[in-house]
Parts: structure tokens; sequence; C-alpha cells
């Protein structure tokens, strides 16, 4: 690449700029023109991605504590989402113990619990049982 072509290419992944997404999203809006393909042409690649909802940590001291949480608790509900084996978090690991490191900040409680079943479940990532719970008779 010419010298104008890497200041291009660089400038496609700057922080105004760099595709925003995390590993549990089904799609990548800003940016997946740039990176269609890369992985065809190597696997192993590391793409620059900007992290969709760590970003919003920088908003943190002027939203205040409910909106902390909700990240936290967002960091906790996504990292439950990929598999504990799953390639990417091999490919980025600073990533995974960043969101493991906020989901560890989460103030458990009954509420915070079932916040996680419904999300795991309205995207797929916890089985719904619908049947009915056998009834003991008295």
């Amino acid at each position: 690449m010419t010298a104008s072509e890497r200041k291009i290419v660089r400038s496609w992944f700057t922080n105004a700029e760099a595709p925003p997404a995390d590993p549990w999203d089904d799609i990548l809006g800003n940016g997946r023109h740039r990176l269609w393909g890369a992985w065809n042409a190597n696997n192993k690649l590391r793409l620059p991605i900007l992290s969709d909802l760590l970003l919003y940590e920088d908003s943190i001291d002027a939203m205040g504590e409910e909106f902390r949480q909700s990240v936290l608790l967002s960091s906790k509900i996504g990292g439950l989402k990929i598999k504990e084996d799953g390639p990417v978090r091999t490919r980025s690991k600073a990533y995974f113990e960043h969101l493991e490191s906020n989901a560890a900040q989460v103030q458990e409680s009954p509420d915070t619990a079932l916040e996680i079943e419904i999300a795991l479940m309205a995207s797929g990532h916890r089985d719904i049982d619908l049947t009915e719970p056998e009834r003991s008779e008295s």
C-alpha cells in the first residue's frame, strides 16, 4: 500500500469511524463493507471492531450510578451469550477479561437474575420451557 492508502485505511478504524459491534450482535452495521471478505482472505485475522457496549463506559461519570449498573449488567449478559470455548474468546482475551471484570461488579439480586434470564431467553441463548409444571395432589 502507498502511504496515502495506509492513511485512508487507518482512518476507517479510528474511534470515530471504527465498525461498532459486540460478538453477540447478529449484524455489523457501520463498517461491514470495509470488513467484507477479510476472514476469507485470512481466517486468523484480528479485526479492529470497537465494542458498542464498552464505548459507553466513557459516559458513566456523566450518566450516573444507574447507567453504570446497566453497563455492568449488559457486560455480564453479553459474556453469557458467548460460549466458553467460542473462538472469539481467544481472539479477544483483553475484551473478555474486561467484560468479566464488569460482570463481577454486578449487584446480585432476584431482579437482576430475572433480567439476565429474560435477556438470554429473548436473544435465544436460553431455552424456554413452556410445559406446565406437574401439580401435586394434596
